[in-house]
């Protein structure tokens, strides 16, 4: 279990790492991330300490997705202007 533990940590680490790098497969691969561990967290037993699980995971899911223009470098005033 320990060692499950420090390799989400180390994945973790790096998906942040290749983000920040503004790489598209690291910001998907995220986004999935996040989502996967949401998802096993649904399907354990439901308790408090699990809600507070669920909401730490969906938090960086909504931040994701509502600043994805800064992640992915599109410049919406481009788009618009052709």
């Amino acid at each position: 279990m320990a060692f499950i533990s420090i390799s989400m940590a180390g994945i973790s680490l790096g998906l942040t790492y290749f983000t920040y790098k503004h790489s598209l497969k690291a910001y998907y691969l995220t986004l999935a991330y996040f989502v996967f561990t949401s998802i096993l967290v649904i399907f354990d037993d439901i308790g408090l300490s699990d809600i507070i699980v669920l909401i730490i995971s969906l938090i960086p899911i909504i931040l994701l997705i509502k600043d994805r223009a800064w992640y992915l470098q599109l410049n919406p005033k481009i788009e618009e202007s052709q």
